[in-house]
């Protein structure tokens, strides 16, 4: 069975937007396991300050798809992604709002916030 890690901002965990971005997930990539960086945290307040713990979860992936805040990438959202592409895995790119997944070879740094 082929593993996924769903990249998405700490603010949008345990929201109605993360249940929405997961049925999409659902759809698209059926019978996939998804790794969900929200259910490895005491409290989505208290994020793994380590990200070698995400490139963990990550390396146990075949595919990784983000979402991002209007348009741009949180910090640690824009590790994992780069850290994804960097390690020859699968990247989609999330827009929630039309359900579409769009496949990336990078991301322009215009588009990650510090």
């Amino acid at each position: 069975m082929a593993r996924l890690y769903y990249a998405h901002p700490k603010e949008i965990y345990y929201t109605v937007r993360e249940f929405k971005e997961l049925e999409i997930i659902r759809r698209s990539f059926s019978g996939v396991e998804i790794i969900n960086p929200a259910e490895y945290q005491e409290s989505p307040y208290r994020p793994h300050s380590d990200m070698s713990f995400y490139y963990g979860l990550i390396d146990s992936c075949d595919i990784v798809v983000y979402s991002d805040l209007a348009g741009f990438l949180t910090a640690g959202v824009a590790q994992e992604v780069k850290y994804a592409l960097d390690h020859d895995k699968e990247v989609y790119r999330l827009d929630w709002r039309t359900g579409q997944l769009i496949k990336v070879q990078e991301v322009p740094k215009e588009k990650m916030l510090n």
